[in-house]
């Protein structure tokens, strides 16, 4: 064995020569050793690459949705707007409206001319009350002098009542009782009798049909009449049939303005003041036969 010195020796090779000249097995052979701050950063490049694979599927599925989602939009604003014009339809239009004092209300289209049928029912009523119950004496307790009109007296009431006619029905009205003795006596004023109206029936009211055409009047009313006329006097104390009274009343709406009542109206007054104000007017009445 040659001696060699230390310095030149490979320390690798010197191993690999003492260990073959004595003959011992070699030791294993150790695996270089890798730095585990050099693994830093390892993988990134792929999960990145696996990450993008997951993402892309994610948009495509949102612009997919995303059709379906501007036709929901759409539908809900078709929506608003159906439910916009139904609540002007109800509303019948309703506006603002500034008061003088600088309110603010809410205000809508009024038909002048619409009556319901209580109005009409109500008015009718009245009415005949008012025509056919004649008394002596007047609500305030002095005795009715009447009015009169060509060459008989009339009674207040019946003079009242007629207040709700039209001009031309009205004197075709008063022609009806100066040639009718048995409607209105001379002097019946004069006679200390009574009438009393007894009403049988008074029909739901309905539009006349027009006979040209057949189809019902708009903004037209009529309503039947049915009752007994009975007079009372000190001939008569049980009561004396006049007639049996059996009317179609025709009534259409007017806008009328009625002056101020005075404050010293007596209740005769009121009540054909109300009567008026109900907006009604009568433009026709027929004769109908009446079986009782």
């Amino acid at each position: 064995m040659s001696l060699r010195t230390i310095d030149s020796l490979n320390t690798e090779q010197a191993e690999d020569d003492i260990y073959r000249d004595c003959d011992l097995p070699a030791p294993p052979v150790q695996e270089e050793l890798v730095d585990l701050d050099s693994l830093d950063g390892l993988g990134d490049e792929d999960t990145s690459a696996q990450s993008g694979q997951r993402s892309a599927p994610s948009v495509a599925a949102l612009l997919k949705l995303a059709p379906l989602g501007i036709s929901t939009l759409t539908l809900l604003y078709l929506f608003h707007l159906g439910g916009q014009v139904a609540s002007i339809r109800k509303g019948h239009n309703q506006v603002l409206v500034q008061t003088v004092d600088g309110r603010s209300i809410v205000a809508e289209p009024v038909d002048n001319y619409l009556r319901t049928p209580a109005t009409v029912e109500q008015t009718v009523k009245q009415w005949s009350d008012l025509t056919f119950n004649w008394v002596q004496k007047l609500p305030n307790g002095e005795i009715d002098q009447g009015k009169r009109i060509g060459t008989k007296v009339f009674p207040t009431r019946l003079v009242e009542a007629s207040t709700l006619m039209s001009p031309d029905l009205q004197q075709v009205w008063y022609q009806v009782f100066q040639e009718r003795d048995d409607y209105l006596p001379t002097n019946f004023l004069g006679t200390k009798a009574t009438r009393v109206y007894f009403p049988k029936m008074q029909t739901t009211p309905r539009p006349p049909v027009d006979p040209r055409t057949g189809q019902p009047i708009e903004n037209r009313y009529e309503v039947e009449v049915f009752g007994d006329w009975v007079e009372y006097s000190s001939e008569t104390p049980q009561g004396r049939l006049i007639d049996h009274l059996a009317f179609v009343v025709r009534l259409r709406p007017v806008v009328k303005t009625e002056p101020p009542l005075s404050e010293d109206a007596d209740s005769l007054q009121r009540a054909a003041y109300e009567l008026r104000a109900n907006g009604l007017e009568i433009y026709d009445i027929q004769r109908i036969q009446y079986a009782p």
